[in-house]
């Protein structure tokens, strides 16, 4: 896989020549689906708003192929039809849904990540051609295909079952385009799954593959009468042992970069040169500032992203510090049965639930965590807005008040139906103001969904709406909000990155704000260092930028949590932060 062809079919030159000049695409881009079909397979990672999905459908007709397969988000499907149909392509859209969907493909092909791993026919008695066991991916694959995977990230996993569908339909595939803004989301490591389903899982172009050797070759085991070749130093332990930096980790992380547990993974690569080297030839990189880009006449606004933190006010300051306090009985309990016992129960799968529960005592007070649903004196008694909440509501009247419409996020519904609440009695903490009326678009049903978001896109019903990061970071393009504001922060900086993008689109009119609001002195601050050290180690791995992080003064989720312990005062954990750097000195 990724080996480049010699050269066209006089065929396929003759297509190319009839067909592909009049198709409507930028020129840097026209140049890009050059690039790709001189290889089986390529990894394009180009920003928000420069024409991805075009760019795909592009590829397809200048190939020659007549049966294209791209996989979509559920939610992303409407947005692929709206494009056919502005191209005049959209009599030759198939959606694959079910078993008899597979025996009458067009040129423009979809089906989504959920569907793609399930098997085609569940209930079959025998096993036919599309009998159980068998997945759609696995009979998609018989068709050899040109396959497209849009957002492409979804397959950072090595163990997920989208991801292991998603790669086995590539491996069959004759062309293979994998397609994402954020071909790292966090940690560099997330390339691993694009590169296996791209270039093999372990080849002559990706040594580091899940199952086959990099070096050593392959010991045998017997077991119920069957041979088992099991490789002796697999390409993705090679991969770890040369790129990642953690302290220590578990068998199944180092056989998978993505499940199993460890310790300390700081977000920057071991060695540049030698990622450099590996990485550069199996990516086409595109961002707005490049002169190549520009002289195509792409006009993307900019817009500075302020990251501003708010000081929370006394009461919400006591209600935090509550929570805090039973973090840290927690924590010292935890301690203790680590010492006794030996075995740590502080990586990330024990300590994230915890901090959950820190996360709603900032963000959103008013919404019972399960800590405060079984002990009544955790509830926030006082109700009021939180001063981020209050900063946030001064913001949008004041944009609302000029006439703009305000895109309002958060990685927590609870802090969007929260907001919507206050928006709807804004006289009542904000002098002079009015009442603001806002759109809630969280409905689980897409259509339902969707159909929020128009109300206030296109039809003018309201001039606020609010989306959860989760839902509105793919997909989605509002440049009809020239204002956007967020209300807490994930510990993924790719999410956060992509719904920035949904406003920073080329029909974009107006003068673009981004605010990121954090409170100060609380979780939020820690999660602030670490998502700006993860954008970091994404910039410096993916654009080749200089990291302007200082990686010494890094911390894991247990450091953190023992020093905000300690700078609270509580005397177990400035203990155990005193012998850690007296063992670390010797």
């Amino acid at each position: 896989g990724g080996a480049r062809v010699k050269g066209w079919s006089r065929a396929q030159r003759r297509h190319v020549e009839k067909a592909w000049p009049a198709f409507p695409m930028y020129d840097f881009a026209r140049a890009d689906v050059m690039r790709c079909l001189g290889k089986r397979a390529v990894v394009y990672s180009a920003l928000q708003g420069l024409g991805k999905t075009r760019f795909s459908i592009g590829a397809v007709i200048a190939s020659g192929m007549n049966r294209a397969v791209w996989v979509l988000e559920t939610r992303l499907v409407n947005e692929f039809k709206r494009e056919l149909k502005k191209l005049g392509l959209l009599d030759e859209f198939h959606l694959i849904d079910k078993a008899e969907d597979l025996k009458a493909l067009k040129t423009f092909n979809v089906i989504t990540y959920s569907r793609l791993w399930r098997p085609v026919n569940p209930q079959a008695s025998e096993r036919r051609r599309w009998g159980p066991g068998t997945s759609f991916a696995a009979a998609l694959g018989k068709r050899r295909p040109f396959v497209i995977l849009d957002e492409a990230h979804k397959i950072k996993a090595a163990t997920s079952k989208q991801g292991i569908a998603a790669r086995l339909l590539c491996t069959k595939a004759r062309r293979v385009v994998l397609m994402t803004g954020t071909a790292i989301q966090s940690y560099p490591r997330n390339i691993i799954g694009l590169v296996n389903a791209a270039y093999g899982d372990g080849s002559s172009t990706n040594p580091y593959g899940y199952r086959r050797p990099v070096e050593g070759g392959y010991s045998v085991e017997f077991g119920r009468n069957r041979r088992h070749r099991n490789p002796l130093i697999k390409g993705v332990t090679k991969f770890v042992d040369q790129f990642v930096d953690v302290i220590w980790f578990t068998p199944a992380f180092e056989s998978t970069a993505s499940a199993g547990m460890k310790s300390r993974e700081i977000p920057a690569l071991k060695d540049v040169p030698l990622w450099e080297s590996f990485i550069r030839s199996k990516i086409i990189r595109r961002v707005t500032s490049e002169p190549e880009v520009r002289a195509s006449g792409v006009s993307i606004p900019t817009a500075k992203r302020d990251f501003v933190g708010i000081q929370p006010t006394p009461e919400h300051y006591a209600h935090y510090k509550l929570v805090l306090d039973e973090f840290a009985r927690i924590w010292k309990d935890r301690l203790g049965r680590e010492g006794a016992g030996g075995r740590s129960e502080n990586g990330a799968a024990y300590i994230l639930p915890e901090l959950d529960a820190l996360r709603f005592a900032s963000t959103v007070p008013v919404a019972e965590h399960r800590w405060a649903k079984a002990e009544p004196m955790l509830r926030y008694t006082s109700g009021a807005p939180t001063a981020l909440m209050m900063e946030a509501m001064r913001r949008i009247w004041a944009w609302v008040d000029a006439g703009e419409r305000v895109l309002v996020g958060a990685e927590k519904p609870d802090a969007l139906r929260w907001m919507a609440d206050l928006l709807a009695d804004l006289p009542s903490h904000i002098p002079d103001a009015e009442p603001v009326a806002a759109v809630l678009a969280h409905d689980s049903d897409i259509k339902k969904r969707n159909q929020a978001i128009d109300r206030v896109r296109d039809e003018g019903q309201a001039q606020v709406l609010l989306l959860t990061v989760g839902m509105g970071m793919e997909g989605l393009n509002l440049p009809e909000f020239s204002k956007l504001v967020t209300l807490d922060l994930g510990w993924t900086p790719g999410h956060l990155d992509q719904y920035a993008h949904r406003v920073l689109r080329p029909d974009q009119v107006g003068d673009p704000e981004i605010v990121h609001l954090f409170h100060e002195g609380l979780i939020d601050a820690y999660m602030h260092q670490l998502t700006s050290a993860k954008r970091d180690a994404i910039a410096q791995a993916i654009d080749g930028q200089e990291t302007e992080f200082d990686y010494s003064e890094w911390i894991d989720y247990r450091t953190f949590a023992l020093r905000m312990l300690e700078r609270e005062g509580y005397r177990f954990a400035a203990e155990m932060l005193a012998k850690e750097r007296r063992g670390n000195a010797a």
